[in-house]
């Protein structure tokens, strides 16, 4: 009757020098197998003989240090390539629009002047005078009373619009004359005091002339 090993019984393999239980058939970290019979068994990572005590796995070849490195570099030069492409782009907050970036000169006429609104074209006087700037009517003064516009320059054409603050104080009456001037009749009415205005057609310059009624009836 063959004689059975005691459990805390220790066997030494001689293939991958480890230690097991006698209980074990066979070393349970290299299977009984050399190195080069476990290389041809196990390409998957699998324990090798030649490990540590303990345990572990097979140590990495020269060819897979090269291919790890080579995996590494090539990731690096991938994000450096990405990195350069990005931030030229993220600096200036978008994509640069293709073309031609200089604007196209634009060429522009200069407005032609308009004449003013209510100005006829004839008309040369930039300015203009009265010949009274104020006057009383009454039972002693002349009634009516005629005042007459002079334009500035001397000798240019123009035309004025009369208007009277107060019709029933003294109404007017306007007389256009041969030599081009413009003049007009103011009688009296009503007691008070009334300004008659002479503004130069378009707007323009403008004269004034007050006055006083003093009619008694």
């Amino acid at each position: 009757m063959t004689k059975r090993p005691a459990k805390n019984q220790t066997i030494h393999c001689e293939i991958c020098g480890e230690d097991y239980a006698a209980t074990y058939k066979r070393c349970p970290f290299c299977e009984g197998l050399t190195p080069e019979e476990q290389e041809k068994r196990y390409r998957g990572g699998k324990r090798m003989a030649s490990n540590t005590r303990g345990g572990g796995y097979s140590k990495p070849t020269l060819k897979n240090t090269l291919v790890t490195i080579l995996s590494l570099a090539l990731i690096v030069a991938a994000v450096c390539i990405v990195v350069s492409i990005l931030m030229p782009l993220i600096g200036k907050g978008g994509p640069v629009p293709s073309g031609d970036p200089s604007p196209s000169p634009v060429t522009s006429s200069a407005p032609t002047p308009s004449p003013t609104p209510g100005v006829p074209a004839d008309q040369t006087a930039t300015g203009l005078t009265l010949d009274h700037t104020d006057f009383t009517i009454s039972d002693q003064y002349p009634n009516p009373v005629t005042i007459r516009a002079e334009f500035l320059p001397a000798g240019s054409v123009g035309y004025v619009e009369w208007t009277t603050s107060d019709e029933s104080v003294a109404k007017i009456e306007v007389v256009e004359n041969e030599d081009g001037t413009s003049s007009v009749i103011v009688t009296g009415g009503a007691r008070g005091q009334a300004i008659i205005t002479a503004t130069l057609a378009g707007g323009g310059a403008s004269a004034e002339c007050i006055v006083n009624c003093r009619l008694s009836g």
